[in-house]
């Protein structure tokens, strides 16, 4: 995909990836990603595969204790994000509780006076689209990952302490890729899939690489889970992958839909 590697060639370029030393064992180049499911969210995790640099999630709903507590862990210098999340991430730096980061990425624009708060506190703010541009027609050699490499950070969100993160490697999502490749869900192009799940979870970023394999098509969800039903009845998905507890919520809509209609 060309956005793909343009993104890629971008972050090289603009120096967005450096390798760091961080707490978890050894060197990385990290790529934060805070946002909800939307196609930059694929984008920005794709293209940091292509150059080996790991990826680090952040649920849409974490606090601001746990976001400090992993960008201090990771020493993360480029967090990907929506722009309504900006606000959270300026209070950490104005709070010194994020003291590595430097640059953001906006999916989108928020509020003006945010971002001008952001660069007023020292952080380099970046639109996508920008990032895009100075990859354009850019000759990168790149690193790409192998199995060994460390695909993803995945963090917990620290009910019980603090936030623990998994660090899983290309072979491990591989694995678990190939059997849903292979598995009795036979999956076809014609298939649809409605993404809802959190991308910042492993689970989700299987699915959705397993259905670009098999060429299904995929629409985003607008994240809010009251609107799930509405999203699926718009989409109209042949295939829904959920969590016991999703499937308990249709079934009790189903009930109470019954019992109004006597």
């Amino acid at each position: 995909d060309t956005d793909v590697r343009n993104f890629a060639a971008g972050l090289v370029t603009l120096g967005l990836t450096p390798e760091v030393q961080s707490e978890r064992d050894g060197t990385f180049k990290f790529l934060g990603i805070y946002a909800k499911n939307r196609e930059e969210w694929i984008v920005s995790d794709l293209a940091s595969h292509l150059n080996s640099v790991t990826v680090v999630t952040f649920y849409d709903t974490l606090g601001d204790d746990t976001i400090g507590f992993v960008l201090d862990q990771t020493k993360l210098t480029t967090v990907a994000m929506e722009g309504k999340n900006l606000g959270k991430l300026n209070t950490l730096k104005k709070n010194e509780k994020s003291a590595n980061l430097q640059n953001i990425i906006l999916f989108d624009i928020d509020k003006e006076e945010t971002i001008k708060e952001s660069e007023e506190l020292g952080l380099k703010v970046y639109r996508y689209s920008e990032v895009i541009e100075a990859g354009k027609g850019k000759e990168v050699e790149f690193t790409p990952a192998t199995s060994d490499t460390i695909a993803t950070f995945c963090y917990t969100s620290g009910t019980t302490g603090v936030p623990k993160g998994a660090m899983i490697h290309h072979g491990a999502v591989l694995a678990d890729l190939t059997v849903l490749y292979y598995s009795d869900a036979n999956l076809k192009p014609t298939d649809i899939h409605l993404s809802y799940l959190p991308l910042a979870h492993v689970m989700e970023r299987v699915i959705f690489t397993a259905m670009i394999l098999k060429s299904c098509a995929v629409g985003f969800s607008t994240g809010n889970p009251a609107k799930l039903m509405e999203d699926a009845q718009l989409l109209k998905p042949t295939v829904f992958v959920g969590v016991p507890r999703i499937y308990q919520r249709v079934h009790e809509v189903i009930l109470q839909g019954i019992a109004k209609a006597g």
